[in-house]
C-alpha cells in the first residue's frame, strides 16, 4: 500500500478498530479528505519516492496531494476591507 502525503505531512493509512473493538473498522484519516479540495495529485514510484520520503515510501510508492488550501502564494493570501459612511 501506498503512503499518501497531503500538503507536506505524512498520512497514516492504517485502519483503525478492528479485533481490539468488536471488529468494527472505522476507516483511517484518509476518509476525512475532501477530493473537490485537491489542487494536484501526484503518483511518485521508485527511486523518486524513496529520494523524498525514505523507507516510510515501500516497493508501491508515494500518492501526493496538493490541497487547493495548501498552494503556495507570493503575499500572504490575506484580504481586509472596511467601509465607513456617515
Amino acid at each position: 500500500m501506498p503512503i499518501f502525503v497531503v500538503d507536506g505531512v505524512i498520512m497514516d493509512n492504517n485502519t483503525s478498530g478492528g479485533s481490539q473493538w468488536g471488529g468494527v473498522d472505522w476507516g483511517n484519516e484518509l476518509k476525512n479528505l475532501n477530493a473537490d479540495e485537491f489542487e494536484s495529485v501526484s503518483v511518485l514510484k521508485g527511486a523518486a519516492a524513496t529520494a523524498l520520503y525514505g523507507s516510510r515510501a515501500p516497493l508501491n510508492g508515494a500518492i501526493v496531494i496538493t490541497t487547493k488550501k495548501g498552494k503556495a502564494r507570493k503575499d500572504l493570501g490575506i484580504k481586509i476591507s472596511q467601509r465607513v459612511s456617515m
